[in-house]
């Protein structure tokens, strides 16, 4: 998964979707350099937020609930 860096089963296509990076919705294309391979469950909370705005709502989620919330330095 390209958000979580879950590992994904390409034999088992339920178990994940294709995400559009910018959203059709937002002014995103079906290109192959906005597309990317997601969980399912991903993808479906992702909706129509590009990648900006999901790692947001993920960050709020989590300082709500206790969690500390800090970005790796670039390895």
């Amino acid at each position: 998964c390209y958000l979580t860096g879950t590992e994904i089963d390409l034999e088992n296509p339920k178990s994940y979707q294709l995400d559009h990076i910018v959203p059709i919705t937002r002014g995103g294309d079906n290109s192959l350099e906005n597309c990317g391979l997601t969980t399912k469950i991903v993808n479906m909370s992702k909706t129509n937020m590009t990648v900006e705005e999901y790692i947001s709502l993920c960050k709020k989620v989590l300082e709500y609930n206790g969690f500390s919330v800090s970005k790796l330095a670039d390895k």
